[in-house]
Formats: C-alpha cells, structure tokens, sequence
C-alpha cells in the first residue's frame, strides 16, 4: 500500500476517533482548539540533511440536533517548513526543492446513535495542501467516509468502515478502515485507530502517560515556479512517541511528547506523476506540544 494511498485515510480516520463516544449528556453543542508544535531534529536525507519544524492548530465542533442525531465538524490548519543543506548533492543544481508548506482540512459530518450499542458515522473531507504560492485549485483533495460503531461493553469499542479520495497526483482511491478501543482497567487503555496502535497509563484522573506509534503521511502541491515546476512532494513516516498528558480541569489539557522518527521517506514527482526523486530520511528525535481548550 504506497504512502499516497493512505494519507487521507489517516486524516479521516484519525478525525473520527475523536468522536466515537457520542449521545452523552453533554449539552447541545461543545469546542474544542487545541494548538500544537513539533520540532524535528536534524538528520541525513541521503547526502542532504534536513530538519523539520510544524506547527498548526485543530478545531472541533459537535451540535447535537437530538439525542440520536449529531453535527461534528473538524478544522485543521498547519505549517511546515523544512530546513535542507547540500540538497545539490540529491539533485544538481536545486538548493531548495521545498521549503514553506501549509495544510487546510475541513471535515464536517454526521454521528447517529441507533441504540447504546450501535452508531453509524459518515463524514466528507476537502484538502488544500501546498507551498505558499502553489495553485490552489491544484491543491485541493476530497474524501468520503462511511463507518459503523459498535460497543461491545463499557470496555470495548470496535469500528469499521470504508474510505473513498482522492490524490493530488494518483488515481483515487477506496480502502476498508477499522478501530478498537480496550479499556483494560480504569486505569490502562489500549487503542488502535486508523494508522496509530496507543497504549495509556492514567495514574491518576488528570494525569496519564502514553506510548504510540502512527504512520503519517503528507502531500503537497509544489510553486509553478519551483524548482520541480507543479510537482508534488510526499512525506511518510512513522513516529514513536512517549507522551505524557496533563488535564488540571474540564476545560484544559496539556501534552508534551519526545519521539523518535523511526522511519522517513521523502519523495518528489514532476506534474505528471513521474518520479524526480526518492530517499530515505535517517532515523532522528522530535519533540512536541499540545494544548486542547474545551468549551
């Protein structure tokens, strides 16, 4: 399964993790903001090297028309900038292939609960991703999503689904999604959703630890008058993270994390879908940081 294939799968899904437990008795509608950085350590990228700095904020929002039926719609912003030196020696004469890169994603959707043990939840998904100065309408990707939600017990949660999208340089593409969710204890809890397998330590209330490891991947329309002209680049990785997650009240959460990427692969293709070029980024730490206000 190439990396193209899974990027908007693990958006959606991701997304609709946030949301399996709906119906509570929560009020008729709830924010959240939750802002974040991450910082990427300097590493090799084949004879370049390369360090990356994101930072982006998450918005999200549930209105409950009734009981049954639920409004959730997901915003997300983020910026990328990556740092290169000695990329001539990737490719000749390019110094810098890509450099500023943002991230626009909107998601809005549906949640109904049939019964307290079944829930069926279909969203939709527009993407504008690309260099600041990149043709939007060149950078834009959309997706379709069905899933159904079961609960097994007060412990286990199982979903499955199906995705439709499309790419900004690919056909488009259809994949089955799943996800569990254990509460083994009140206080340990295992998940694997979408793209990311957690395990979480609640040592007490307001307080937990967590190790994850995800695959992430990213894409972008690249400038008309970049070195690679309307291409696209696509960054896939897979993260392993030790986070620890501080919550002092309803409204406010903190998490800070350290990790190490230990897998990267960058790959840059002219407009047309050809391959430009393709390597592998050394195994590197990162650091990060998350707040989530809820209202």
């Amino acid at each position: 399964m190439s990396a193209q294939r899974l990027s908007v799968l693990a958006a959606l899904v991701l997304g609709v993790s946030a949301s399996l437990a709906v119906g509570q008795d929560a009020g008729d509608k709830s924010f959240s903001i939750t802002p974040y950085a991450q910082y990427q350590f300097n590493s090799n990228y084949g004879n370049a090297t390369l360090h990356i700095a994101r930072e982006g904020v998450d918005f999200d929002h549930d209105y409950n028309f009734t009981k049954q039926l639920q409004f959730n719609l997901g915003v997300k912003f983020e910026d990328s900038v990556y740092d290169w030196n000695d990329f001539r020696k990737e490719s000749p004469g390019v110094k810098t292939p890509v450099d500023h890169v943002g991230l626009l994603r909107a998601s809005p959707g549906l949640t109904y609960t049939i019964n307290d043990r079944w829930t069926v939840r279909g969203s939709v998904i527009g993407q504008i991703s690309g260099a600041y100065g990149a043709n939007v309408g060149d950078s834009f990707t959309y997706g379709v999503l069905g899933m159904v939600i079961y609960r097994v017990n007060d412990r286990l949660t199982l979903g499955a689904g199906a995705v439709y999208y499309s790419q900004l340089e690919d056909d488009n593409a259809y994949l089955p999604i799943g996800s569990v969710v254990w509460k083994v204890s009140d206080a340990f809890v295992l998940s694997a959703v979408g793209t990311e397998v957690r395990a979480s330590l609640y040592t007490r209330k307001d307080l937990n630890y967590y190790v994850a490891a995800r695959y992430d991947t990213r894409q972008y329309r690249l400038e008309d008058n970049a070195p690679y002209s309307s291409g696209v680049v696509y960054d896939s990785d897979i993260p392993v993270v030790v986070g620890v997650q501080w919550q002092p009240s309803e409204q406010f959460k903190i998490s800070g994390e350290v990790g190490a990427i230990a897998w990267q692969k960058i790959t840059f293709d002219d407009e047309n879908g050809h391959r430009i070029v393709k390597d592998n980024v050394d195994p590197t730490v990162f650091l990060g940081l998350k707040f989530t206000y809820s209202w």
